[in-house]
């Protein structure tokens, strides 16, 4: 004997068992999306925590080395590393300033230079050990932008200088997520702090 209602409820879903699916996906999707934010906002701050911890670093280095120090920041490659100072010679070039002959015109006058005195040339390299190696930001975390008193960079590669006595200049940082959110690092001379907030894109 054929029971036909019970072979068509087994080929199918009823419209209670339905419901009781869409139900259950929006009950996870309510759950689930605010961890996911929460989850890109807090890699992006986390991300924001450590530049500017390379930032201090850099700070701190260059006052002790005597050496100036920079982070290094490709834009287009979203990578960042820390750089130092190094003269093309060490052995022979000299600590302090150079000091030049002086030049005397044609009256056997010596005319009094109003420029700082020159330094030896030098070139940066990475640093020793891990703080050297670029860093490679996550892959949805990106720099939106770069911003000193000279302007604005969107793109190409930037850097944030440190002179021997840790002294910087004014500098901000925009980094951003796929996901929408952003922070700003703001480099602060004065005080010689890096300041994070939120950033509106």
């Amino acid at each position: 004997m054929k029971v036909v209602g019970d072979e068509q409820s087994l080929n199918g879903f009823s419209l209670i068992e339905m419901l009781a699916v869409v139900a259950l996906f929006a009950l996870m999707t309510t759950l689930v999306l605010p961890n996911l934010s929460l989850f890109q906002a807090r890699k992006l701050r986390d991300q924001a925590e450590r530049i500017a911890d390379q930032l201090e670093y850099a700070r701190q280095r260059s006052v002790m080395t005597s050496r100036p120090h920079r982070l290094q920041i490709d834009l287009d490659e979203a990578s960042y590393r820390l750089e130092w100072s190094s003269p093309s010679d060490p052995e022979e070039a000299p600590a302090g300033p150079l000091i030049e002959p002086p030049e005397i015109d044609d009256y056997g006058r010596t005319p009094i230079s109003l420029a700082p005195p020159k330094r030896p040339e030098s070139s940066f390299i990475p640093v020793p050990g891990r703080f050297g190696k670029p860093v490679v930001l996550d892959a949805e975390l990106f720099f939106a932008g770069f911003e000193t008193e000279s302007g604005l960079a969107e793109t190409g590669v930037v850097d944030i200088s440190f002179d021997r006595d840790g002294t910087t200049d004014f500098a901000s940082i925009v980094l951003a997520s796929e996901s929408g959110g952003a922070l700003t690092l703001e480099v602060l001379p004065l005080t010689d702090t890096v300041r994070i907030h939120n950033e509106e894109l």
